[in-house]
């Protein structure tokens, strides 16, 4: 039997304590499955929501998907976590298109040093942030739960597929607002709303203000 990670709230139990593996091995533990943490997002206590276990993955499979591209690699990385919620072959989907085709952006990495350092480039996604690696897939990944778990609670007496329109709202000071936003455009079921300061050059700069302002199916960090 697999063991499939829980999340549970991070301010009513403290990862690896005697209290928390006592209250697992009860089954006393409240804990929610991968879905529904991502689409609530903060847990009820303030915190974030934390795995009960990581999935192990042992030296044979980490050679097998080092040999791949990256979309193969991200799949093969977080299948453990999305046991139960998403199939693999949904995860390689989202991949491929996040990360390569016609919609998506190809990671670099570079050999910096005879093939014993290697150098990731996080500037290649769509706002030029590293944050577009985990923006990219996040609204792919909610849009696949929303067609194929559409039974997930996301509130007392809600479940997903009552949500007509799932709508974000983002408080931001630099690149967090305009990788977000332009990953959630154009999704289906979703719409967001991105705050930012007024003080343009001060607190932000007048590049982040014109990447959240103007959003588009274009790369857009070089104007």
């Amino acid at each position: 039997m697999i063991n499939v990670p829980r999340y549970f709230n991070t301010n009513q139990a403290i990862l690896d304590s005697e209290e928390f593996n006592l209250a697992l091995k009860e089954g006393s533990l409240e804990t929610i499955d991968l879905a529904q943490a991502m689409l609530k997002g903060q847990a009820p206590d303030g915190g974030l929501y934390l795995p009960t276990h990581f999935p192990s993955m042992n030296l044979s499979t980490v050679h097998t998907i080092g040999a791949r591209d990256y979309p193969h690699v991200f799949a093969g990385v977080v299948d453990g976590f999305f046991e139960g919620v998403l199939s693999r072959n949904t995860l390689e989907e989202i991949a491929q298109s996040a990360y390569g085709g016609a919609e998506g952006f190809e990671p670099i990495i570079e050999e910096a040093n005879r093939g014993r350092d290697y150098i990731v480039r996080l500037d290649e996604g769509p706002t030029l942030a590293f944050k577009d690696y985990a923006a990219q897939v996040l609204f792919r990944i909610t849009k696949a739960l929303m067609k194929e778990k559409p039974e997930t609670e996301i509130g007392p007496n809600r479940l997903l597929r009552d949500v007509e329109l799932l709508t974000y709202i983002t408080a931001t000071s630099g690149d967090t607002g305009s990788a977000m936003g332009q990953a959630c455009l154009d999704i289906d079921r979703m719409c967001m709303f991105i705050l930012h300061s007024s003080l343009i050059g001060d607190e932000i700069s007048d590049l982040q203000a014109k990447q959240i302002s103007v959003l588009s199916g274009e790369r857009i960090g070089s104007t």
